[in-house]
């Protein structure tokens, strides 16, 4: 994952924090960064998996509530190892996923519905706007009052 990908996931979650609606290009998109963020995870964890059992080799440890270090070491160990194994599991699924939208494609529905181009709430019957009180507002550039 490069600096361009991390901006990127960061609008996607964005754009599902605030349960905005996703273009198929960016579902597309998003299905891709997620088998990229699932792949590097899965490489992080097997590498702190590694790494965490390579501690007593490299110092002499101690835990501070008075239990065995090498436990609680081999604990970290095993969670990471299935931390590792989900990963690669669910990268497995947003690569597949990513393949499943490149698939698609899409025309425009001419009766799906609108958003106000003021307010963006649904309009109906094809206007611009979803209602007369937003129609004056951006006639007059003005919000109404009860804004």
């Amino acid at each position: 994952m490069d600096a361009e990908d991390l901006t990127k996931f960061g609008e996607l979650l964005q754009a599902a924090h605030e349960r905005r609606a996703l273009e198929v290009s960016e579902l597309y998109d998003a299905c891709g960064l997620l088998a990229k963020l699932t792949r590097a995870a899965a490489a992080l964890a097997g590498h702190m998996r590694a790494e965490t059992l390579a501690l007593p080799g490299r110092y002499i440890l101690r835990d501070d509530t008075g239990d065995d270090p090498g436990a609680r070491l081999a604990e970290v160990g095993q969670r990471m190892e299935w931390a590792t194994d989900l990963l690669q599991k669910a990268e497995v699924h947003g690569r597949r996923s990513h393949a499943a939208m490149g698939h698609i494609g899409v025309e425009v529905n001419p009766r799906a519905p609108k958003e106000c181009i003021v307010c963006s709430e649904p309009t109906t019957g094809g206007s611009d706007y979803c209602s007369d009180r937003c129609r004056i507002a951006d006639a007059t550039g003005e919000q109404p009052p009860d804004w």
